[in-house]
């Protein structure tokens, strides 16, 4: 009986743990792609470590992590501890001697190497056992009347959190070596909490403005595909000609339109691929 009651939990940690290995296969595949596409990129790019390097072995950490817990309340608050030992541990992690000795494409993941790293472990990933801890508790909200007041907690906690953030950095700091844009625990609190904030917009807007949500839905569904795509129309040869030229006004209008022309190649992307989707997909 008992066996039977963990399955479930099991077998849900060892989708997510699945997930998460083939978001960090597609960051190998993703620079593959950027190495070819550069036309004279020095081979050690083909190992920087970007977002869905960071993004999927978080996702498997956290799915580790949610699986060892056998309730939600346990697994909120083992996730939360895990992020806040992320952030915490940043800048002793950034300045530790004792990471010279360890193979350098290792150590690309755990901080900074100037042209080998734009993410690193500490704290990046932080945000993402964060938010597997948000989803326990939005989970939790079986009813619309829960939802609505776990809505109305984090609407109040988002601003809190953002605000003791920005308060903690005009303190002494407790570390020897940080830098607030970089290390910096508290930066790290103050970004938490404005992402925390945006929960509570989202709901409003998934309520109130159900064409705007039901975009920003696709979009998410889609967010792999845009990333895989906008990367280099962004920051690639194709807008070599306009980098760093456009007015402030430019910029919000070429973003406004590059959004609009994204979300139209998500949707011929579903188009074409949707008679070939098996119903699990």
């Amino acid at each position: 009986g008992g066996d039977a009651k963990r399955a479930p939990g099991a077998e849900a940690a060892g989708a997510a743990q699945r997930r998460g290995w083939q978001i960090f296969g597609l960051a190998f595949l993703f620079r593959l792609q950027s190495y070819v596409l550069s036309g004279g990129a020095p081979l050690g790019t083909l190992l920087k470590v970007d977002i869905l390097n960071i993004m999927g072995l978080a996702m498997v950490g956290a799915a580790a992590a949610w699986g060892v817990a056998t309730r939600d309340a346990w697994r909120a608050t083992l996730l939360c501890a895990i992020a806040v030992a992320l952030t915490m541990l940043t800048p002793i992690v950034r300045a530790s001697s004792w990471l010279a000795v360890v193979p350098d494409p290792i150590e690309w993941y755990l901080r900074p190497f100037p042209g080998r790293t734009t993410f690193t472990i500490f704290p990046w990933a932080g945000f993402l056992f964060a938010g597997a801890a948000l989803g326990v508790w939005l989970n939790q909200s079986r009813t619309p009347e829960a939802e609505r007041r776990l809505i109305l907690v984090l609407a109040i906690a988002g601003p809190a959190i953002g605000a003791a953030g920005y308060a903690a950095s005009f303190l002494p700091p407790i570390y020897e070596q940080t830098n607030f844009w970089t290390s910096s625990p508290t930066f790290f609190f103050l970004r938490l909490g404005v992402l925390i904030s945006l929960v509570p917009l989202a709901y409003a807007i998934s309520s109130w403005l159900r064409p705007v949500n039901e975009r920003l839905e696709y979009f998410g569904r889609a967010s792999l595909f845009v990333y895989w795509i906008h990367v280099e129309m962004v920051y690639g040869v194709l807008s070599a000609g306009i980098d760093r030229r456009l007015t402030f006004e430019q910029a919000v209008l070429a973003f406004a339109l590059f959004s609009v022309f994204l979300f139209g190649v998500a949707k011929m992307k579903n188009w074409l691929v949707g008679p070939f989707k098996t119903p699990r997909d």
